[in-house]
């Protein structure tokens, strides 16, 4: 079994859909890329690598050749909520997380503001932990008028999106079926890139086969081009995650987005949270073409899901609670989950 870290690195702006896209009818739209591709994005573009890589005599001109031995390879289907899943020789997927220049940057947890400084002394912005105060667990100076951001951090460091991603902005008009323009078929499309070239998208897999890099993939929405660098023997380790612990009681934080069945609140005394929207495409290996799939092709959404963002915190007094919610997470009747990135967690004992 092969461990193996692989970076992403666009070669210009990027597009990761969500549940509000263009749709069918020509109307005015705006839509906005997600900051991050879904796991299922990663896990498509792992089997699609393998296929490529197997060969003419398995995979030629976008379509499987051999069923069977594609099935050993990458699995019957793609991602299915609620059924065993197997992916052949894909036997794993960590949780994706950013490389600036040889910095992992992971989620961090969400109990953190912007509050402001001293406006006479120091006008700027700091991130203070809402937590901690005269040792007691409370959120201190917490302004329910302001999100808790998404932030980033590596060691000591701690970076906001803006701090990562500019939007690219697009705007065209769409074309009919007949290949004429509409004059109501508007659209603005917001598009990320990075702001430094030197940034990836990364994450570890298990594969049971040799993976090569390829400097030329497509991913997202709008297959847009990424390079892609495959490191051998490099395997996830969450212990490099260091997280504050709190005062008086135990929690759990969220490396990554996460699928829970059941009622929370059994697992924990209060949370500091957000959810996020999930749905996938499902494919198979009877699917006739993997790009620019059409509307006759093989292929079609997933339900829809709510997952806890990652970054999530769950506390507790009692530890074993917060143990059995990490057991569930990941050993659940959808630890399926798990197995492609979601589900992951970190529990930080209490100080």
């Amino acid at each position: 079994m092969a461990h193996y870290l692989i970076k992403l690195k666009p070669y210009d702006k990027f597009f990761f859909g969500t549940e509000k896209g263009f749709g069918a009818d020509n109307q005015n739209y705006f839509v906005q890329s997600a900051y991050f591709p879904q796991q299922t994005a990663l896990l498509g573009l792992l089997r699609y690598q393998l296929l490529c890589q197997a060969g003419e005599t398995v995979f030629a001109n976008n379509k499987i050749v051999d069923k069977k031995v594609a099935k050993d390879l990458i699995g019957e289907n793609s991602f299915t909520v609620g059924v065993k899943n197997d992916f052949g020789k894909i036997k794993s997927l960590s949780p994706l997380f950013l490389i600036k220049k040889d910095k992992e940057l992971y989620p961090l947890n969400r109990e953190y503001q912007d509050v402001k400084k001293d406006e006479e002394k120091n006008p700027n912005w700091q991130m203070r932990n809402l937590l901690f105060e005269d040792n007691n667990v409370l959120l201190s100076d917490y302004n329910p008028k302001l999100d808790l951001p998404d932030l980033l951090f590596c060691g000591e460091e701690k970076y906001k999106y803006d701090d990562i991603f500019k939007e690219v902005q697009q705007v065209g008009i769409r074309k009919n079926y007949e290949g004429k323009t509409d004059d109501k078929a508007f659209y603005m499309q917001t598009f990320y890139s990075f702001k430094e070239r030197d940034t990836s998208f990364a994450f570890y897999a298990e594969i049971d086969v040799e993976l090569q890099s390829n400097p030329l993939v497509y991913l997202g929405g709008e297959r847009q081009a990424f390079s892609m660098k495959v490191e051998k023997d490099k395997k996830f380790d969450p212990n490099i995650l260091v997280y504050q612990s709190t005062p008086d009681i135990h929690k759990l934080v969220l490396i990554s987005d996460a699928y829970f069945n059941g009622n929370i609140n059994e697992y924990c005394d209060f949370a500091l949270t957000d959810l996020v929207n999930f749905r996938s495409l499902a494919t198979s290996i009877h699917t006739e073409k993997y790009y620019d799939i059409g509307k006759n092709d093989k292929v079609k959404k997933s339900s829809a899901f709510q997952l806890y963002k990652k970054g999530s915190v769950f506390y507790s007094r009692d530890e074993k609670k917060l143990n059995d919610l990490k057991e569930k997470l990941e050993k659940s009747e959808k630890s399926e989950f798990y197995t492609i990135g979601y589900n992951y967690s970190k529990i930080i004992l209490k100080s």
